[in-house]
C-alpha cells in the first residue's frame, strides 16, 4: 500500500503572473530587487614581495597591503568603467569619501 499525501490543487500560474506576485511582495517588503555581485577574495603578492588582499566584484577591484612609502595600509580601488566608477560608494569608520556628493535621483 502506498501513503499519497493530498496537497491543495492549484491551478498552474502562468510565468508572467508568478512574476507580478514575487514584485508585489518585494515591494510589500520594501527591499529593492537587484542583481547580487559575485565577489572574489584572494590573497596574491606585491612587487615588493609583500603580502595584499585581493577582491574582485565585475568591474571594481580592491588592493589592500602595506603601504610601501610606510608602515601603514594602502588601498586601492580600480574600475573599468565610469559607470562602474560613478557606481562606486567608499567610506571610512561611517563617513562617505565617494561620492563626495549625494547623487541625484
Amino acid at each position: 500500500m502506498t501513503f499519497t499525501p493530498s496537497l491543495p490543487r492549484h491551478p498552474a500560474a502562468p510565468a508572467a503572473e508568478l512574476v507580478a506576485e514575487l514584485g508585489e511582495v518585494l515591494t510589500r517588503s520594501g527591499r529593492p530587487m537587484v542583481a547580487a555581485r559575485d565577489i572574489e577574495a584572494s590573497t596574491i603578492e606585491t612587487s615588493h614581495g609583500w603580502p595584499a588582499g585581493c577582491l574582485q566584484a565585475g568591474d571594481t577591484t580592491v588592493y589592500a597591503c602595506q603601504d610601501p612609502a610606510g608602515t601603514g595600509l594602502l588601498v586601492e580601488i580600480t574600475t573599468k568603467t565610469t559607470a562602474e566608477a560613478a557606481a562606486l560608494t567608499i567610506t571610512l569608520d561611517g563617513r562617505t569619501l565617494h561620492p563626495a556628493a549625494p547623487r541625484s535621483a
